[in-house]
């Protein structure tokens, strides 16, 4: 483990990395969906949507799906 990251207020409900192991993105039921810098655990960018349900990335890391709420 690298990073424990405990005191939030949100659970992620799916976590996925990018296949190079330098990034992976977080979704839950607080509509947002985060992308965290997996060697120093800092939040990279975040987006709000919907609840998310579930993720993917692509073979080559620079794209991401997530499906909500709303299918």
């Amino acid at each position: 483990v690298r990073h424990e990251f405990t005191g939030t207020r949100w659970k992620a409900q799916t976590v996925r990395f990018t296949p190079d192991g330098r990034l992976f993105l977080t979704g839950g039921f607080d509509g947002h969906l985060r992308a965290w810098d997996a060697d120093t655990g800092r939040l990279w960018t975040a987006l709000y949507r919907h609840p998310v349900l579930s993720l993917a990335v692509g073979p080559d890391g620079r794209v991401a799906a997530a499906s909500d709420t709303r299918g």
